[in-house]
């Protein structure tokens, strides 16, 4: 089956696309603006000896642990469609180079933990302190002195329970400024590329991953904290009213269990890819699809992230991330004042005009009908920055965009959710769109999927030379 449909490809001709250069140069200057240093984020200021060892030696989740981190994530997400509006909801504030991602910022900064067991309120401040300190630092990024922890539990197909805690903090002010000198300790570790400016690791002896591997120097000899931030904490109380309320509405069982759920829009970009990724062992050299990435933790912040902070870095609401309602992919949808936003990079080295995008660009233009139809919208933004380009060449482009149909648009979305659903129920690939030209070099499944250009055929071995005839 080809890459597209021939409907397909007649709504992607259809688009009706033009260059926005006013936005882009927005976008542009935002991006230069003077920072100074790198980001840090607050999770690496909690744990910063855990987060200075990642950058040297990553440790992939093991099965159970990504397991209840990905239940975790659902979790969240739950928790925040029912407590928040979009716009609220996974909040992220940049501040003199320190970011925060804040689960939900509507009547207070409220950080949601999951838990295997519900902690007992008088007890939490004591034996789950990390929870504090990074309450602390949203409260220090957004100005305010009050904020809220909501822990969640369930096990075993159990009931959910939840525990709220209020809490007040002292002077917001020195929550800021605490927090700033722990981003500049851990800037100056990544800077030396050695640890010492760090204060102990609060995980030693307690099962920390790195210590365990014998991949970090600490020894547990190393300074406390003598200032953490949980030392501002004034006061705090439980909130046993919102906890019912939210535990009554976790509670209530759903009306029908669903079709199994489609995560993230590459898997309807690539659903033959996505088939084998489900219903086969995903070989540990499986290459991932083109698409930007954040530099990691403690290295210069490539493009995809300097953009991304340029779009983050206006007024509050005017990027929102929202999962559209619906029998949509669960993945996050950018809106940016008000319109679908999708944000790339690409390597090419001259960038398309507004006529040749549908050729040139046709994976992105085709994404972003499907965020739009999945947001019930007709039009929507495609910001593209081009890497290889020096910035007086200018290297961003925003395309907008609208397409000629929003239910056509829905029906592409559909076509592909049910087809790429019964591939999953029958075991069968059969119907599902190829992948593009460019996967199939690297791609792992080349041999079983049979689809796509023909894998090259290695050379021949020299057949050895006859010995020299007897005269």
């Amino acid at each position: 089956m080809p890459e597209r449909e021939p409907e397909e490809e007649e709504a992607l001709r259809a688009a009706s696309v033009e260059i926005d250069p006013v936005l882009a140069r927005e976008i542009d200057d935002r991006m230069h603006a003077p920072a100074g240093e790198w980001l840090v984020s607050v999770t690496d200021l909690i744990d910063p000896r855990i987060a200075f060892y990642r950058t040297r030696a990553p440790i992939p989740p093991a099965p159970a642990r990504a397991q209840r981190m990905a239940t975790g994530r659902r979790i969240h997400e739950r928790i925040e469609r029912i407590l928040a509006a979009p716009g609220q909801r996974e909040v992220r504030l940049v501040r003199e180079g320190v970011v925060g991602r804040i689960d939900l910022l509507a009547e207070l900064p409220t950080e949601i933990k999951s838990t295997s067991v519900l902690p007992e309120p008088d007890r939490l401040v004591g034996s789950r302190p990390q929870y504090i300190d990074q309450l602390g630092m949203y409260c220090g990024l957004t100005g305010r002195t009050e904020g809220r922890i909501l822990v969640v539990a369930g096990a075993d197909g159990g009931p959910w329970r939840v525990l709220i805690l209020d809490c007040r903090f002292r002077d917001a002010a020195e929550l800021w400024r605490r927090t700033a000198g722990a981003a500049a300790r851990l800037r100056e570790a990544f800077r030396t590329q050695l640890p010492e400016p760090l204060f102990r690791c609060g995980w030693f002896g307690r099962g920390c991953e790195y210590e365990a591997a014998r991949l970090c120097a600490c020894t547990g000899a190393e300074p406390e904290d003598p200032a953490p931030l949980r030392q501002e904490l004034a006061a705090w109380r439980e909130n046993p009213q919102a906890a019912r309320d939210l535990e009554g509405r976790l509670n209530t069982p759903a009306a029908e269990p669903g079709e199994p759920p489609i995560a993230l829009y590459r898997e309807l970009l690539y659903p033959r890819r996505t088939f084998f990724e489900r219903s086969r062992p995903a070989p540990e050299t499986a290459a991932a699809p083109e698409g930007g990435a954040a530099a990691p933790t403690g290295t210069p912040p490539n493009l995809y992230q300097r953009l991304r902070e340029a779009l983050e870095a206006g007024a509050a609401g005017e990027l929102v991330r929202e999962v559209p309602p619906g029998d949509v992919p669960e993945e996050q949808v950018l809106r940016f004042r008000g319109e679908i936003l999708l944000l790339k990079t690409s390597g090419v080295g001259r960038p398309p005009g507004a006529a040749e995008l549908r050729d040139r660009h046709a994976l992105y233009l085709f994404e972003l009908g499907l965020r739009c139809a999945a947001s019930g919208t007709a039009s929507g933004r495609l910001l593209v920055g081009y890497d290889r380009l020096p910035r007086d060449s200018g290297p961003l482009r925003v395309f907008r965009v609208r397409f000629d149909s929003t239910e056509r648009w829905i029906g592409i979305l559909r076509r592909r959710e049910e087809r790429l659903r019964e591939s999953l129920r029958s075991g069968r690939p059969d119907g599902l769109a190829n992948c593009p030209v460019w996967m199939f070099a690297d791609c792992p499944y080349r041999a079983e999927c049979g689809d796509g250009p023909p894998a090259p055929t290695p050379p021949a071995a020299p057949s050895p030379s006859p010995p020299p005839a007897r005269r």
